[in-house]
């Protein structure tokens, strides 16, 4: 029986995940990541998906902070606003815009990282 994905290939080990015979350049890939491409590539996709989520999660987290500062900005404009609120307000709504970005921009990255990596595997 021949490598289940390069049928043209001697298998030289089994993949940990689904048990089928690999070759030499499969061995590659699953030294990486733990299982045959076809496995990792199944594993990487819904991790991807994941990540894409998440990404629209801080992209809604970020505009609520932004939404946040918007009131913010008004209700102390307006005179509507006391000394604790204007500084309660200031530290609360800066540290979860930065949370949201920073959050933002891993998520990002990771998401780019993990597309290049699938497609290194097909």
């Amino acid at each position: 029986m021949n490598c289940h994905i390069h049928n043209q290939n001697q298998p030289i080990a089994k993949c940990r995940k689904c048990k089928q015979p690999i070759c030499e350049q499969c061995a590659d890939i699953h030294k990486k990541y733990g299982a045959c491409p076809s496995c990792s590539k199944d594993k990487l996709f819904s991790l991807y998906a994941s990540f894409k989520k998440g990404l629209v999660f801080n992209v809604l987290s970020v505009l609520c902070a932004i939404a946040f500062f918007v009131c913010y900005a008004i209700d102390v404009s307006a005179g509507q606003a006391d000394k604790l609120y204007v500084i309660l307000g200031a530290i609360f709504g800066s540290i979860i815009a930065i949370f949201s970005i920073t959050m933002l921009i891993k998520t990002a990255l990771k998401t780019k990282n993990l597309g290049k990596i699938i497609k290194d595997i097909e």
